[in-house]
């Protein structure tokens, strides 16, 4: 940090941010030197006598923009009071060559108007980046975004001016308006004209503040990446005397207390993260102990001689029994996995059920009834094998099924576990279908069902419907009569899919041939 005498400091101040104010004074006076001279003076002696007040705003480059075209507008309005004349004769006297070009000219007539048109962030937005040529990472620090976020942003702003100016009558692509605002930056406020403002600045806040805030000004250059800010950015102009911090320290600070938010959001994910990365590893430790505690105990159980078995005993019944065994010692070994089997068990009971439940509701007690039996059966009957963990016996006998649905009940599911495949197909078909915006409407899906249970010999035989005996061909040509043409084209992939897979269990030789080849 260094220290300065009050008028050098100020006028460093003046100096950075004096291009943005003359130019914009200039644009919004008609290209009148003398009157942009006149408000850059106002705005910075209203900056110097009002900087206790300013602590808060957002940025001190959307005050300065701000106070210039209130400036600007009452100073027009004392001039024309005083001059009555055509401003246009003088509107580029002082302006650069650069900016005689014609696109120029046009955008430079509207450009004020439009800007004031946008919101504060957008405003802002474009200022910081064209009319003060700060780089993306600089605004993102100012504005407490990310870089990225900063270029999004200014190119969001940038966007919504050059639409505004099409509206005007001016025409441009983005990147030509962004070319055409960067050269903003560079423009030069008349030589000399810091000095004279800061002097003038200073004398005013003194006389109006009095002489105990005329003290020492301590300023910093502003350093705004994130970098710098991590490493503690310092404030950049205030008045001890008045007890004053102004803008770009108060940015600053609140960049760096984003930077140290985000790190803390960071050590604490990477806290979780190793946490669970631990629980991982104990989880796979405690497999591997179980593992092996199985291995030990099949090793001496072959070692033990076996028991004498009746003749009718059969090794699959063997293996069936050390599956249970070895499954009923899994569940003892993890308690949690329980609640997983039973919730399985009630998810399978929906999926098998669900076009039963469709077409032949029950009461709430009945299908709460078949979840429950269902889930408690899967718990009984776990095997542990090497391929995995999963239960030897999926539905309930027919017994308890019939108990819980009735006489009735009981002969709608025979009904429909032997169509089931047509059920499930339907399913399959109305979801498809859904997703296009068009779904099977109820009387299609019975149409559906139909043509799939005629479509299959073993059905029509008083069989079992199953997806390898139907005939595919005949079945989706039947199908696509009672289909919209978008509903086909969602379709036609399901059925192709079918059909595919029928091929290759013909090919494999685990199913007879069906009647003919798909036609669709």
């Amino acid at each position: 940090m260094s220290s300065f005498t009050n008028e050098d400091d100020f006028t460093e101040l003046v100096r950075r941010h004096l291009g943005a104010v003359y130019h914009a004074a200039l644009r919004r006076t008609g290209g009148r030197a003398d009157l942009a001279e006149e408000v850059s003076q106002t705005v910075f002696t209203t900056l110097a006598c009002k900087a206790p007040g300013l602590l808060h705003h957002p940025t001190l480059a959307g005050w300065l923009y701000l106070t210039t075209r209130h400036v600007a507008e009452n100073t027009l309005r004392a001039e024309q009071r005083r001059r009555a004349r055509e401003l246009e004769a003088h509107r580029m006297s002082d302006i650069a060559p650069a900016e005689a070009e014609p696109e120029w000219q046009r955008i430079r007539e509207e450009l004020d108007g439009v800007m004031d048109e946008l919101s504060e962030r957008d405003r802002e937005a474009i200022l910081l980046r064209f009319f003060h040529g700060h780089a993306f990472e600089q605004i993102g620090a100012v504005c407490g975004l990310s870089e990225d976020a900063a270029r999004k942003r200014v190119d969001r702003a940038l966007e919504k001016l050059r639409e505004r100016l099409r509206k005007k009558g001016v025409t441009s692509t983005a990147i030509a308006l962004g070319t055409l605002l960067a050269g903003q930056s560079a423009l030069a406020a008349p030589a000399g004209l810091a000095q004279t403002i800061a002097g003038t600045a200073l004398a005013a806040q003194a006389a109006g503040a009095g002489a105990a805030t005329a003290g020492i000004i301590q300023f910093m250059g502003v350093k705004t990446t994130f970098g710098i800010a991590a490493a503690g950015l310092a404030g950049l102009l205030f008045i001890p005397a008045a007890g004053i911090f102004v803008y770009e320290r108060h940015e600053a600070q609140e960049a760096n207390a984003a930077v140290v938010a985000a790190q803390r959001d960071y050590d604490a994910a990477e806290a979780r993260l190793k946490q669970l990365q631990e629980n991982v590893r104990a989880a796979d430790q405690r497999a591997a102990e179980l593992q092996a505690e199985t291995e030990r105990a099949r090793v001496a159980a072959a070692a033990k001689p076996a028991p004498s078995q009746p003749a009718s005993a059969s090794p699959r019944n063997s293996a069936l029994e050390a599956g249970l065994a070895d499954g009923q010692k899994f569940m003892a070994a993890y308690p949690q996995a329980r609640g997983m089997v039973l919730e399985l068990g009630r998810a399978q009971v929906n999926r098998s059920f669900a076009a039963f439940y469709l077409y032949h509701p029950l009461t709430a007690a009945q299908r709460e009834e078949i979840e429950n039996q269902t889930a408690l059966l899967w718990l009984n009957s776990i095997v542990a094998t090497p391929r995995g963990i999963n239960p030897s016996v999926t539905q309930l006998p027919d017994d308890q099924l019939q108990q819980i649905l009735g006489k009735e009940g009981y002969q709608a599911y025979l009904d429909y576990d032997r169509v089931k495949p047509a059920y499930d197909i339907a399913v399959r078909l109305a979801t498809v279908t859904g997703l296009t915006g068009s779904p099977l409407q109820p009387q299609q899906t019975e149409q559906v069902i139909a043509a799939i249970k005629q479509g299959s010999d073993a059905y029509r035989n008083g069989g079992a419907l199953t997806n390898d005996s139907i005939d595919w061909g005949a079945t989706s040509t039947q199908v696509k009569t009672v289909l919209t043409p978008a509903q086909w084209r969602a379709a036609e992939a399901v059925l192709l899919d079918l059909q595919f897979k029928q091929a290759v269990n013909q090919a494999r030789g685990t199913t007879a041939p069906t009647a003919s080849k798909a036609k669709s």
